[in-house]
């Protein structure tokens, strides 16, 4: 058995983390001059993350995230380009749309302005996302392992539309899963 909190706490701590590394980044390009985007909203995004149901988080996560999964996992910055409003439909376009201005802003001197390290932290969270989700899932469809046969089975059909679980599982090299045994 895993020592890991539950997935629904973790998710949500890994989107609190995404939207505190996005505030920082707006703020220090403000300061530089370099970005109009909306502070405020990035961070009114962060107080009502606090209120908002950790349950229902991952479930819009997952159900409109899950197409974008591999470009997330390889780290494909058109993701940002071309999806991120679509896996955060209750956002506002305009907080959406952070994800790909800052992975666009220059400085003056013509560079990029978020750093290849900052770019890796945010990776790393939406890779955690995605992960976590994974988690999520493998509990929800309530895994048992078949003491004799050590072959795991699931109990229930949650999130049909996540398809080959196990695959996933190995792709994104998930560990400390947790399972019931059977008798």
């Amino acid at each position: 058995m895993s020592d890991l909190p539950p997935p629904l706490v973790r998710f949500k701590a890994n989107v609190k983390a995404l939207t505190q590394i996005c505030s920082e980044l707006i703020g220090r390009a403000q300061k530089q001059g370099l970005t109009d985007i909306d502070l405020m909203t990035v961070n009114i995004i962060s107080i009502m993350l606090e209120n908002y149901d950790s349950k229902e988080l991952i479930d819009q996560f997952i159900t409109y995230s899950f197409p974008y999964w591999e470009q997330i996992r390889t780290c494909d910055e058109k993701f940002f380009e071309l999806n991120a409003e679509r896996i955060f439909p209750s956002y506002d376009n305009k907080t959406v749309t952070v994800f790909r201005e800052l992975f666009s802003v220059r400085t003056k001197e013509g560079k990029l302005f978020i750093t290849p390290e900052e770019k890796e932290r945010i990776w790393k969270l939406f890779e955690s996302l995605v992960k976590v989700s994974l988690h999520h899932i493998h509990e929800s469809r309530e895994p048992v392992v078949d003491r004799n046969t050590k072959v795991a089975t699931y109990r229930k059909d949650a999130y049909n539309h996540v398809v080959k679980l196990p695959e996933l599982i190995q792709i994104w090299k998930l560990k400390n899963l947790r399972f019931q045994a059977s008798n």
